[in-house]
């Protein structure tokens, strides 16, 4: 949960009374239980008091971490031997790729493979529909893969007047970036898929309307 503003009501408020711009919890039988969280950004409005607060709680409401979370405040209630505070997670700006918008880890972020590598009751895929554990799982719901290997293509299925349809194989849950080419120097983006094993996608090749021919490649996002 990243850059929300208690002035619009913050991230995870059920009261809406923008108490919070990350997490509020109010009243005392609230638990909340956390792990694999990233918390950063996240900025109170003036009337509280304004700055950095990532977590609030107010008539005894209480949060138990679970461990394994990230928070670029104060440590509590990051108490677990395994949580990360006071750290910028270092993320990227907003990768559309995937089923919703998210915000990659950069290269040297602290929160990729800093999971529980014991950790089993995950689903399989992360926030983007990309596969979930690689390697270690990485704290927050996007999952980097920083060295997949690249789908082969396999066939050709068939060969229309401006597109092709190839079979490729590759890594189960990758993502990768499909471009076309008249002349091999300037390639032009023509989607992202992603992977599940054997995929038959469709290659959009402008050039062939008028008789000439055409370059594709798949390459890393």
């Amino acid at each position: 949960m990243h850059d929300n503003d208690g002035i619009n009501g913050g991230g995870f408020n059920p009261l809406g009374s923008g108490h919070t711009a990350g997490i509020y919890i109010a009243g005392g039988a609230t638990t909340m239980h956390f792990g694999h969280l990233v918390l950063s950004g996240n900025n109170t409005r003036p009337a509280n008091g304004g700055g950095l607060r990532n977590l609030a709680n107010q008539g005894g409401a209480r949060f138990f971490s679970l461990g394994y979370s990230l928070s670029d405040g104060p440590a509590a209630p990051y108490n677990v031997a395994t949580d990360i505070a006071s750290t910028d997670p270092m993320l990227g700006s907003r990768d559309p790729i995937g089923n919703s918008v998210s915000l990659p880890p950069l290269t040297g972020s602290p929160v990729i493979s800093a999971g529980d590598p014991a950790y089993n009751r995950c689903a399989s895929r992360d926030q983007r529909g990309g596969q979930r554990v690689v390697g270690t799982i990485d704290i927050g719901a996007h999952e980097v893969n920083l060295d997949p290997p690249l789908p082969q293509i396999v066939s050709i299925l068939w060969r229309g007047s401006s597109s092709v349809g190839v079979v490729v194989e590759g890594q189960p849950g990758t993502f990768w970036r499909l471009e076309s080419s008249y002349d091999l120097t300037g390639w032009t983006l023509e989607e992202f898929f992603l992977c599940e094993g054997t995929d038959e996608i469709r290659v959009r090749l402008p050039f062939l309307y008028d008789g000439g021919h055409g370059f594709f490649r798949i390459v890393r996002p």
